[in-house]
């Protein structure tokens, strides 16, 4: 049995109190010493004369007394359990009203922190948005009426970036290859050109060369290269800042009205979740 279960037994059991049992034990002994000063000292009481009614009214006056006795001590032990009983019930209202302030003040300070966080959220929210690349054409679309081939040069104006893949939105029967590369510069140096040497090659992250090349078979020979690319849609998937994002853009036609040639340049319609 465990130390709870014992527990529980102790409390179940009916404890006598041990002044009861004093004042019991005083009685009866009260009443015997009296019973026998009554049949020693009166000569006309012996044992034999005392009758049987005699007997059960001596004991009913005993025991009404302790009778008596024991509805008190039981009135005296249950007003002293409905006191203690008061005093615990106050005792855990006042213990529960400090759980609930208590629970208030940790609600108000989770409130502050979620606030907090929010905050924060929203600002790394905004960061992550700045940090986002923005394209544009650096160079115009170098291609030939005749030719289904189209190539540009792709420059980010905004974060830092890495651009993995150019897809087209909507596929139509037409098929469409699109190849994406990080553009390469040469950084020509005196001593190189002096010593007739080739110039080393660099990467230009800021730059990718982007070449559109639709298949002869497919392709309307009546439309022309510029109409052929004009309003394709196109879906940037790139990394940045530790994340990955896709943005929308659109090849639209713009007419230059200095030399009269039609140019395309890239319009950014949204970023895509």
């Amino acid at each position: 049995m465990s130390n709870e279960e014992s527990l529980i037994d102790d409390e179940l059991k009916i404890k006598i109190p041990t002044r009861a049992k004093i004042i019991t034990v005083i009685w009866l002994l009260i009443c015997i010493i009296s019973f026998f000063f009554w049949l020693n000292f009166f000569y006309d009481n012996r044992v034999n004369s005392v009758s049987l009614g005699d007997i059960g009214a001596f004991l009913s006056g005993v025991f009404s007394v302790l009778a008596f006795y024991g509805f008190i001590e039981a009135y005296l032990i249950q007003s002293q359990e409905l006191r203690l009983q008061r005093f615990e019930l106050k005792e855990s209202i006042k213990a529960q009203k400090g759980s609930e302030q208590a629970l208030k003040e940790q609600s108000k300070a989770l409130n502050a922190q979620l606030e907090i966080t929010a905050k924060q959220f929203d600002i790394y929210l905004k960061d992550i948005e700045l940090k986002r690349p923005i394209f544009s054409i650096y160079e115009g679309s170098d291609y030939s009426d005749s030719s289904n081939n189209l190539s540009m040069i792709i420059m980010n104006l905004g974060g830092e970036c890495i651009l993995t893949n150019v897809s087209e939105k909507k596929v139509t029967g037409i098929r469409l290859s699109i190849d994406t590369k990080v553009h390469i510069i040469r950084r020509v140096s005196l001593n190189n050109m002096m010593n007739n040497k080739s110039s080393p090659e660099y990467p230009d992250l800021s730059k990718f060369d982007i070449s559109f090349f639709y298949h002869e078979e497919d392709s309307n020979p009546n439309i022309e290269i510029d109409n052929l690319y004009k309003n394709l849609e196109l879906i940037f998937h790139y990394s940045y800042s530790g994340t990955s994002g896709k943005s929308l853009y659109k090849l639209t036609k713009k007419d230059n009205y200095i030399d009269g040639k039609a140019e395309l340049e890239l319009e950014f319609i949204s970023h895509i979740v």
